[in-house]
């Protein structure tokens, strides 16, 4: 049975150029669950070069890339923002869409503005005065209720106060309006509830817009228990949970490249079939980075005969 589709719009920012939006997985994945959850589902980044698709010529306002709709005129206006440097992007990219970046200059329920990626959940606080909300974790378990929530506060003309009291009883959702008395704990999606993969890259210009050309990106898992003193995602991106092999396959069905995507990829049990069923289909591979003690002979000689050339090792 298909789900409903909401009567909403949704515009997916990325605080960067479009090759870096594209390129991250994440980003993908979350576009990819938007457009099958709303009516309508944009993206827009970080204007690049000029003249440029997501700005409008009179006014340069920031613009969906497909729908050419202002930014503003979104019900939900969500960042995905994975990288601390991007930070100053977000403000400069509100200013552009037309939203007074300071949550405090906003008076209306919609758009809500809604903050997510790893840096939200590594620490939302430098970014609550920009923001409505924050998903403190992975989106999927929290997406459609959020989802639903505006979609009910739209159709109800709910007050922007009623809307973030709503959306503040959801686990994983912190409203930085909402005071000391609204803990929020972080939310995981387990491992067979992982968004999948994107076949094919978001709108016009196919995977050569990207950094990894035709490579098709493929989450092995998530999460890391080494808890390394220098590393964020192994102090805080707990539980590890890997997906099964079999999963990873059906991902990377059709594809001729396929980079593995994960903190932690050479900690997955069954990477050397993974590796092996991949390359006696003619799969080319390509591997994030890899830990120097988990580099075997047998290992490099299978990224060997899938092309790589270079490793990241650690």
């Amino acid at each position: 049975m298909e789900e409903e589709v909401l009567d909403l719009s949704a515009i997916l920012i990325y605080p960067n150029t479009r090759d870096v939006a594209l390129s991250s997985l994440g980003f993908l994945k979350v576009h990819a669950m938007l457009a099958s959850a709303v009516a309508v589902a944009d993206i827009a980044y970080l204007p690049g070069g000029l003249p440029s698709p997501v700005v409008s010529r009179k006014q340069s306002l920031l613009l969906g890339e497909a729908t050419a709709r202002e930014a503003r005129a979104f019900d939900i206006v969500a960042f995905s923002i994975s990288y601390e440097n991007d930070y100053v992007n977000v403000a400069k990219l509100l200013d552009m869409a037309g939203i007074p970046p300071l949550r405090e200059g906003r008076v209306d329920a919609l758009p809500l503005v809604v903050f997510g990626g790893f840096t939200m959940f590594m620490n939302p606080r430098p970014l609550t005065p920009f923001a409505d909300a924050v998903v403190v974790g992975e989106a999927e378990p929290v997406l459609g209720e959020i989802l639903a929530v505006v979609a009910e506060a739209k159709r109800k003309g709910s007050s922007r106060g009623d809307l973030h009291r709503r959306l503040s009883r959801i686990e994983g959702v912190l409203i930085p309006g909402a005071g000391t008395l609204h803990p929020v704990r972080r939310v995981w999606a387990e491992a067979d509830s992982f968004a999948a993969e994107p076949a094919d890259p978001i709108a016009e210009g196919g995977r050569e817009a990207t950094h990894f050309g035709d490579m098709r990106l493929v989450e092995v898992g998530r999460g890391c228990g080494r808890g390394c003193l220098f590393c964020a995602a192994g102090r805080l991106y707990r539980p590890v949970r890997m997906r099964d092999a079999d999963e990873i396959l059906r991902s990377s069905r059709g594809a001729g490249k396929v980079g593995l995507v994960g903190p932690a990829v050479a900690d997955h049990p069954d990477l050397i079939g993974i590796l092996e069923d991949l390359i006696g289909r003619g799969v080319d591979i390509g591997i994030s980075s890899l830990r120097a003690e988990k580099v075997t002979s047998r290992l490099a000689s299978l990224l060997a005969r899938g092309g790589m050339r270079t490793a990241t090792i650690a």
